[in-house]
């Protein structure tokens, strides 16, 4: 007795939920011709009547819904099989980043990403630490050396912080903070203001993206890491640099796979990206 194809039992189902030849074959990306011939000799093979054919459609016969039913524990090995296989390629290049790093490489996208790749990006925008070591992440950036086992730090640049204000606020208007809510301040920079102009904080926001859309309406000043700020041109910068704001950005990848191929272009493109504005990042490009 000739074996099952199990090419001929999922066009089989294909034809069974379609109800039609037509709509199959389009789904399964084969001509109607072929699926004839397919359930015809599955027909053969069971010696039984599949589907009745009518003007309307096919319609399966009680041997058909029968044979559909044997088919579902495969039709459920099919498509845990696809969860597995999306699972594995997994959502793209996985790269962590706090709000203004995340902002900058946004407003550089295409010199991390083109449309042209293989690969996505997944863009998590965080103040908090991802576990690069557990695979939470593939890439991040960071402001200081990884501490964990299995992980590979390079240090990127130099980061200077400094305060601005909108550069339509009048010269001669000594213009209140804008900072980060206690509760959520959980920067280094988010932090400084409060400890040093708490008094002076005439808003808080929840999150330290908003601060930059309360500069650009006049509300007041806030501090900002100078690669954000001195190449806002509707800022200025409304003091010097802040020294104890001074830190280092570093790319953090997993041992085990920074050699993948996706995560390795994405990781030289940032490294060039980054490295190319390191006087900008360091406060050195600015005018006050």
């Amino acid at each position: 007795m000739e074996d099952f194809s199990l090419d001929a039992i999922l066009l089989f189902t294909a034809v069974a939920t379609a109800g039609s030849l037509s709509s199959a074959a389009a789904i399964t990306r084969t001509s109607p011709a072929t699926l004839s011939r397919q359930i015809n000799r599955l027909e053969e093979i069971t010696g039984c009547a599949l589907f009745l054919r009518t003007p309307a459609g096919y319609r399966l016969t009680e041997d058909g819904r029968e044979l559909l039913d044997r088919c579902r524990p495969l039709l459920a090995i099919r498509d845990d099989l696809k969860t597995w296989r999306n699972a594995t390629q997994g959502p793209g290049v996985r790269v962590s980043a706090g709000t203004w790093t995340a902002l900058f490489l946004s407003r550089n996208l295409g010199r991390i990403w083109r449309p042209s790749d293989p690969h996505r990006i997944v863009l998590q925008t965080t103040e908090a630490r991802l576990g690069i070591a557990h695979r939470q992440i593939d890439i991040g950036l960071r402001n200081g050396p990884p501490t964990e086992a299995n992980l590979a730090g390079r240090k990127l640049v130099d980061v200077a912080y400094a305060p601005y204000r909108s550069r339509y606020l009048a010269g001669d208007v000594v213009p209140g903070w804008i900072a980060v809510h206690p509760d959520h301040a959980v920067t280094r920079s988010a932090r400084w203001v409060l400890e040093n102009h708490a008094a002076n904080c005439v808003i808080f926001a929840s999150a330290p993206r908003t601060l930059l859309d309360l500069l650009h309406m006049q509300a007041g000043r806030a501090v900002l890491p100078c690669i954000i700020g001195d190449t806002d041109p509707g800022l200025v910068r409304d003091g010097s640099t802040i020294d104890e704001l001074a830190e280092e950005q570093w790319l953090v990848l997993h041992d085990e796979t920074r050699h993948r191929k996706e995560i390795r272009t994405v990781a030289d493109r940032i490294v060039d990206l980054v490295t190319a504005s390191s006087e900008c990042y360091a406060g050195k490009l600015g005018h006050e």
